[in-house]
C-alpha cells in the first residue's frame, strides 16, 4: 500500500512539475523507488501467499496480467498523447488509476492476512 501511494503520489507530482527540473526529478526518483519496490515485493508476496499447489498458476496468472496491464497502459496511453491532455493527462490517469486500485489491494492485503 504504501507502494502503491507512492507511486500515485509520483505520477501526481510528474502531471504538475514538468516546468521545474527539481520537481521533475524528484518525482522521477519516488516513481522508480516505489516502482521498483513493487516490482519485486508483489510476486513475492503473492509466492508468500498461494499455496504451494497453486504457486504456478497464481504466478502465471500475475505474469499474464502484467503484461495485459503495459498492453493497456501504451494503448490509453498512446491515445491520451494524441488527445489535448498531452503528458500531463497520461500522468493524471495513470495517479488515478492507482488510487482507484489501493482500496482493492488494501481488501485484497487483508484478505490475505487473515489467510495466512
Amino acid at each position: 500500500l504504501i507502494g502503491g501511494g507512492a507511486v500515485a503520489a509520483a505520477l501526481a507530482a510528474l502531471a504538475v512539475a514538468q516546468e521545474r527540473f527539481d520537481a521533475l526529478l524528484g518525482a522521477l526518483v519516488l516513481y522508480f523507488g516505489a516502482f521498483n519496490f513493487l516490482e519485486a515485493r508483489l510476486p513475492a508476496a503473492l509466492t508468500e501467499a498461494a499455496g504451494e499447489a497453486s504457486r504456478g498458476a497464481a504466478l502465471g496468472l500475475f505474469a499474464t496480467s502484467q503484461f495485459a496491464g503495459a498492453f493497456a497502459g501504451g494503448l490509453v496511453g498512446g491515445t491520451l498523447l494524441g488527445s489535448h491532455w498531452q503528458v500531463s493527462g497520461i500522468f493524471a490517469v495513470a495517479a488515478a488509476v492507482v488510487v482507484a486500485w489501493l482500496p482493492w489491494a488494501r481488501a485484497t492485503e487483508s484478505t490475505l492476512n487473515h489467510a495466512i
